[in-house]
């Protein structure tokens, strides 16, 4: 599941985060598209996260897609714990979680 914002983060972490080629930020975009669910958010977002406002965007695509996780290493997400339905947890408590339900 992702949205825009998602993809737009996704690109921007790549090339200044990780000074990755514009070329493979784009080719990891484009992959993402492939393989996820892309969706629409609201154009007003409510506020999540006061200290950093634009990260409601996350927590909105994870409750407009209506997903029962969002995974993220995130410290200021990852406080929120859990938005309605959606609980806010990191990859290892993912990964155990699934290897629970194996």
């Amino acid at each position: 599941m992702a949205s825009e914002y998602i993809l737009n983060e996704l690109s921007e972490a790549l090339l200044e985060d990780l000074n990755e080629s514009r070329r493979f930020a784009r080719m990891a975009r484009n992959q993402l598209i492939r393989i996820a669910k892309i969706i629409d958010i609201p154009q007003i977002i409510p506020s999540y996260l006061p200290a950093d406002p634009k990260d409601n965007a996350i927590i909105q695509t994870a409750l407009s897609g209506k997903v029962d996780y969002l995974t993220t290493l995130d410290t200021e997400i990852l406080k929120l714990g859990k938005v309605r339905d959606v609980e806010i947890i990191t990859p290892a408590q993912l990964n155990d979680r699934l290897g629970s339900e194996v």
